[in-house]
């Protein structure tokens, strides 16, 4: 396939992606993502070396004068890598380090929604009005 059709293009980008995959999955530092994460911060690792490769061969000044964006978009994308990882990493941190024990959750969840001392006889006050409108006979 050739870079210069559609397909070509996209096929490419699959084999790169699937590279820095494959490089990600070998890392020892990033073996605990998900392969959802571990296939973002590819996608935003391909977006960076894509913008960078853009940087080297326009210039980070354009010949108008102007700044590239793709510096601009550079420098987000770079952060938005390092605040994905460091997301990922903090929630994978927390999902293993303590099991949750369901029980005890329940158990605080039912003793915080426990009812006023009012609200039963309100609950029953309501109740009773329900079953008179019910049985009332209709007025003509």
């Amino acid at each position: 396939m050739s870079r210069l059709t559609a397909e070509g293009r996209k096929r490419a980008r699959d084999y790169e992606l699937e590279d820095i995959n494959r490089r990600l999955r070998e890392d020892k530092n990033f073996r605990g993502l998900s392969r959802y994460q571990r296939g973002t911060l590819a996608a935003l690792k391909l977006i960076g070396r894509e913008l960078y490769a853009d940087i080297r061969r326009r210039g980070v000044i354009l010949p108008d004068g102007s700044v590239n964006p793709a510096v601009e978009t550079h420098r987000k994308n770079a952060h938005e890598q390092l605040y994905s990882l460091s997301v990922y990493i903090e929630v994978n941190r927390a999902q293993a380090s303590k099991p949750v024990n369901i029980f005890e959750w329940m158990n605080q969840a039912d003793s915080a929604c426990e009812p006023e001392q009012g609200a039963a006889t309100r609950a029953t006050e309501t109740a009773a009005a329900a079953s008179d409108l019910a049985t009332a006979k209709p007025v003509s």
